[in-house]
């Protein structure tokens, strides 16, 4: 997750999740492997994420909580895939971008 305490640090956790949008406008799940402390980078699984909203939501769940892998992540994943949803579908022009607030007029 996108926080700087102990309890998202991927390097004091063993464990631990991230949803990153990749380059063509979909999502990315990450997690650690159990060689991920001596093999650094390559110590990582990459899910792609392309489904239907439904669905991918039911993959980010039973991979933080079905595994007894990180429960206490899954509300943080889903919020961090709700918003690289919404970005991808502005990006992808589904959805209009939220305008800028003017102001006084």
């Amino acid at each position: 997750m996108n926080k700087s305490t102990y309890k998202y640090s991927g390097i004091a956790n063993s464990k631990t999740i991230d949803i990153s949008p990749s380059s063509d406008n979909r999502a990315t799940l990450t997690i650690k492997t159990k060689k991920a402390g001596n093999s650094g980078k390559k110590g990582t699984a990459a899910i792609a994420l392309n489904k239907d909203f439904r669905r991918v939501e039911n993959t980010i769940k039973t991979q933080a909580t079905d595994n007894y892998y990180r429960p206490d992540l899954k509300r943080e994943a889903l919020a961090k895939y709700s918003a690289v949803y919404r970005s991808n579908r502005i990006a992808k022009g589904v959805k209009k971008g939220v305008p800028v607030k003017k102001g006084r007029a």
